[in-house]
């Protein structure tokens, strides 16, 4: 597993009061190496042109003036609240983004099988503002990283808020399937993710979303059934074990097979792995277990996520 953290890492921080805070890092980085895990990729700032594969670069200007002056006006979504500014935002927010891309390019290339970047999933940031504690949206680049290759990306967001960026940027992608597993935006910020956001055109049918009304032991219980059926319905696409808001997963990988074209699984948290894929026709035979959970919402992603593995929505 390639960790990605380095002396830039603790730079992305909105300041002492704010919840999303660099101090995190060091009981979580000493707990890895007392596994046996060792950084081995120190985030670099993204280029504008590699920001500018999901990002206009106008609102990449707005984030250099505040990098310079943090006390300007409030604008593009950078302002006293979610996303205060501070010097050397754009540097700092650069080189998350720059941790996420180098570590899909690492999988690309094949010198990593999957990949760790703890201070990414910043996937609120949109096009042309920031949102949520997000400037750069680093997993929607390097979804956008690995489109670029002609690859196909079905991402995975499981998280307590709906991974609405990430949804945004790829809303008429049909490259791109988001599946997303949130707390429902009747209650929660951003306030979407319903099930009737589904894409849209060539792409409509690639957007999913499973919502919960709130969590609690049965809709955890409920949620854990989710990834392990729709990996045993193809192996194609396969979640890493994650800590999530709401379990812990855990889940053994599927066994390589030989004679395999390779795909990509991205999680918004920070988990990347390449996976092989096989030839043939999906074993759809125990996709349909994950019917058992309740809802219209699942059924709707059941059959949206089936259209979308046979080719039926390209």
């Amino acid at each position: 597993m390639l960790l990605v953290f380095g002396p830039r890492s603790t730079d992305y921080d909105f300041g002492p009061d704010h919840v999303l805070t660099p101090r995190r890092f060091g009981p979580g980085i000493d707990l890895l190496r007392a596994v046996g895990a060792e950084p081995g990729l120190a985030p670099d700032p993204a280029p504008d042109a590699d920001l500018r594969l999901c990002h206009v670069q106008e609102y990449i200007e707005v984030v250099r003036r505040f990098s310079v002056d943090p006390f300007g006006p409030m604008e593009a979504g950078i302002g006293w609240g979610d996303n205060p500014p501070f010097a050397d935002m754009h540097e700092a927010s650069a080189a998350v983004a720059g941790g996420s891309m180098r570590a899909m390019e690492a999988i690309l290339d094949g010198r990593v099988e999957h990949a760790f970047h703890p201070g990414g999933g910043l996937h609120h940031a949109m096009r042309a503002r920031a949102s949520g504690f997000c400037i750069y949206n680093d997993p929607a680049l390097a979804i956008a990283r690995a489109r670029r290759d002609g690859l196909r990306v079905m991402y995975i967001d499981l998280d307590v808020h709906h991974g609405d960026g990430v949804q945004a940027l790829f809303w008429e992608d049909p490259g791109v399937l988001t599946f997303s597993i949130h707390e429902s935006g009747r209650y929660l910020f951003p306030g979407t993710g319903d099930v009737d956001e589904v894409g849209e055109g060539a792409s409509a049918g690639t957007v999913v979303n499973v919502s919960h009304v709130a969590a609690n032991t049965a809709q955890t219980s409920e949620g854990k059934d989710i990834l392990p059926d729709l990996a045993a319905a193809d192996d194609r696409y396969y979640p890493m074990p994650d800590m999530t808001d709401q379990a812990e997963l855990t889940f053994p990988a599927p066994p390589r097979k030989a004679g395999a074209e390779r795909t990509v699984f991205l999680h918004s948290r920070g988990w990347y792995q390449l996976h092989l894929r096989n030839q043939g026709p999906p074993d759809l035979t125990t996709f349909n277990k994950i019917l058992t959970i309740p809802g219209a919402a699942v059924q709707f992603a059941a059959d949206r996520f089936t259209e979308w593995q046979r080719g039926d929505i390209r």
